[in-house]
């Protein structure tokens, strides 16, 4: 089997966890090449997992000397659209860490640089991946909640206390985008497409002032959505910035016409045709625990996904088409909170 060359641009701390991914598999990809404006960060990297790989400090310079087939983007967003679109121009399959992009205009735009490049572009989603949703997924295939009925996710972060003070996460669209993609992007996985949205968002205790891409004059800190799924579901999305405890963290509840699922503590089950799980009861299918978040093995297995998809030529599961229809949720919920309309997500997508 041939080895997939990799190129990674951006060395920040989420290019810990896909390096991380990337070692696991070494019959199926090597990184050979890494790219970041700060040497000694690259250098850090390439210490760091023993890598044999060119740093290069300007990403053209990476995709018009090195010898790659895929290029893992691990940028802040603001540069995601720029540096996805030339990649793809130079036939180099795409990993594209979400959000997306800051805009849905601009996602868009990435789509249809990789489609006319025939290349494969995938978002990566890590949360799809983690062990307790991968579980939840197939019990709610299996029928064993009956039709969904109703849903709701919510997370919750203090980003004081996670990022300094002029963080670029400040400086775009905020708690929606940043942290809510996760939890819409898992609504959607479990329940389906988001027809309609009516949504609310506000800086609540800090300021953060947004740059191109943001509604208004600051970010959100806080947001939530009432949501109407194609198949009928009612649901809500609340995402924080503002949470003290950051209690409880990331939490999704799923209500069927034969049961229930839930992630609040760990996977948990009702269901009316299952005589083992006639109470709701919790299902020990947990993640091992790690000190480092960007040890998470859900990035493990996004990367394997990845990989495995180059490797057999088939379309991941979030893919930049699919991610589209997330990113049309979000900027629904944004244009929504502007407005104070509801908005119909699928009108956003068949706007040019």
């Amino acid at each position: 089997m041939k080895q997939i060359r990799v190129g990674l641009i951006g060395c920040g701390s989420i290019a810990v966890a896909h390096l991380n991914g990337y070692r696991q598999f070494p019959e199926l990809a090597r990184v050979v090449a890494l790219c970041d404006v700060d040497a000694a960060t690259a250098e850090k990297r390439r210490e760091e997992f023993a890598l044999d790989a060119e740093y290069y400090s300007d990403y053209h310079m990476m995709l018009d000397k090195a010898d790659l087939d895929a290029v893992d983007i691990c940028l802040p967003i603001v540069a995601h659209a720029e540096v996805a679109i030339a990649t793809a121009k130079a036939g180099k399959h795409i990993l594209i860490e979400k959000p997306f992009t800051n805009t849905l205009a601009k996602a868009k735009e990435v789509v249809a640089a990789a489609d006319a490049a025939g290349i494969t572009l995938m978002v990566a989603h890590n949360q799809r991946f983690r062990r307790q949703h991968l579980k939840m997924k197939q019990i709610i295939e299996e029928g064993k909640i009956g039709r969904i009925v109703s849903a709701r996710a919510e997370i919750n972060q203090n980003i004081k206390a996670i990022l300094p003070d002029g963080h670029w996460h400040y400086y775009h669209r905020g708690a929606l985008i940043s942290i809510g993609i996760h939890m819409l992007d898992l609504l959607r996985y479990f329940v389906g497409n988001v027809k309609k949205v009516c949504g609310f968002w506000t800086t609540a205790m800090m300021p953060m002032v947004g740059q191109e891409g943001v509604v208004g004059e600051e970010a959100d800190d806080l947001g939530v959505a009432a949501l109407e799924f194609e198949g009928g579901a009612l649901g809500t999305l609340s995402a924080s910035y503002c949470s003290k405890a950051q209690w409880p963290g990331s939490a999704v509840f799923i209500h069927g016409t034969k049961g229930c699922i839930h992630t609040l503590g760990g996977l948990h089950l009702m269901s009316e045709v299952d005589e083992q799980y006639r109470h709701l009861s919790r299902i020990d299918v947990d993640d091992e625990a790690v000190s480092d978040w960007r040890l998470d093995p859900s990035y493990v297995r996004e990367i394997e996904h990845f990989l495995r998809c180059l490797h057999e030529g088939k379309e991941p599961i979030c893919s930049g088409k699919d991610n589209l229809l997330t990113m049309a949720g979000i900027e629904a919920i944004y244009l929504s909170g502007a407005t104070g309309r509801a908005i119909d997500v699928n009108s956003l997508l068949e706007t040019n």
